[in-house]
């Protein structure tokens, strides 16, 4: 009984050992990173197993996002110089002062090769079904109302005018009001061609001259170049 009793004991320190001998093991796998990664969803190149970090992507995205409002962001210039319409004069016809040709007043004749920048139309004329439309001359910065095509057929205005063709040397200059090209950007020759990016009369007076604010094709220079005066014009729209 006593051996029994003695081999008992030693069975249960034996299996006590073993106990502790598993439990040491467990701690040092889950000491070692190798052993461990698994408990912490990790796979052996140690990433997140089965996890993805989206945080670059969204970073990415971000990015992405900010590039594109940076691309479609356009300044005022830019955007008025898109959303301006022109029309150019190919048959002399008379601009007037109300969309009704008849009782309108005549305000003066148009001449082929006027630039008329449109603020609206364009609208039908009811009692002669023809197209109208509403804008500025040029030339002289007069107001009214133009027919683009007649009831028989006959067309007085086409698309254009917001590129033009130097007809004899003249200045681009800095200012508007510097008509003599006092302080040049450069000499503009014959035959240059140039984008209208703006226009605008040097006074309100019969002696204003229209000029218009250009960027050169070729080599981008701005500035701005007398249109026509009292001489002529310098300009011709293409």
């Amino acid at each position: 009984a006593v051996e029994e009793g003695e081999k008992g004991g030693a069975d249960e320190s034996g299996a006590e050992r073993r106990e502790e001998s598993r439990a040491d093991k467990q701690r040092l796998r889950i000491a070692d990173p190798k052993q461990s990664s698994a408990c912490h969803g990790e796979d052996r190149g140690g990433r997140e197993g089965g996890v993805r970090d989206e945080s670059g992507d969204l970073d990415k995205a971000g990015a992405d996002a900010k590039e594109e409002r940076a691309v479609l962001r356009i300044g005022r210039e830019e955007f008025m110089r898109i959303v301006r319409v022109y029309c150019k004069v190919v048959k002399e016809i008379v601009l007037s002062d109300n969309l009704m040709i008849e009782g309108g007043r005549q305000i003066r004749q148009m001449e082929v090769g006027e630039v008329v920048e449109v603020y609206q139309g364009p609208v039908v004329e009811p009692s002669v079904s023809v197209l109208r439309v509403h804008g500025r001359a040029l030339r002289d910065g007069a107001i009214g109302w133009v027919t683009i095509s007649g009831s028989q057929g006959a067309t007085f205005l086409v698309p254009g005018g917001n590129v033009m063709r130097a007809l004899r040397p003249l200045a681009l200059a800095v200012d508007l009001k510097d008509a003599v090209g006092a302080a040049p950007v450069r000499a503009l020759r014959a035959g240059e061609v140039l984008e209208v990016l703006d226009w605008a009369r040097t006074s309100r007076s019969a002696l204003g001259v229209t000029r218009v604010r250009a960027r050169v094709r070729g080599d981008g220079a701005v500035g701005w170049a007398t249109a026509a005066d009292g001489s002529g014009r310098y300009l011709e729209a293409l």
